[in-house]
């Protein structure tokens, strides 16, 4: 899935946003500020500090689930 994959998804966006073949008539001004509010969405929900926060608050509630171990017995 290219969501997942931040260079191809950035290089997709570029491509669908920059008329590279030139006499183009593009995507009206509607679909045009759509895609470029889904880049900047797609920009902040994966972000590599986004990607941190996100990752910390699953670590948290995993530990918070998970069991205490045992004591371990003095030798």
């Amino acid at each position: 899935m290219i969501w997942a994959n931040r260079p191809a998804a950035r290089a997709y966006f570029d491509d669908l946003l920059t008329d590279k073949r030139g006499g183009r008539i593009g995507f009206s001004p509607e679909i045009s500020a759509e895609l470029t509010r889904l880049r900047a969405h797609y920009e902040t929900a994966m972000s590599d500090a986004h990607a941190v926060r996100e990752w910390k608050q699953r670590v948290s509630k995993a530990s918070d689930r998970a069991p205490s171990a045992p004591p371990k017995a003095n030798d």
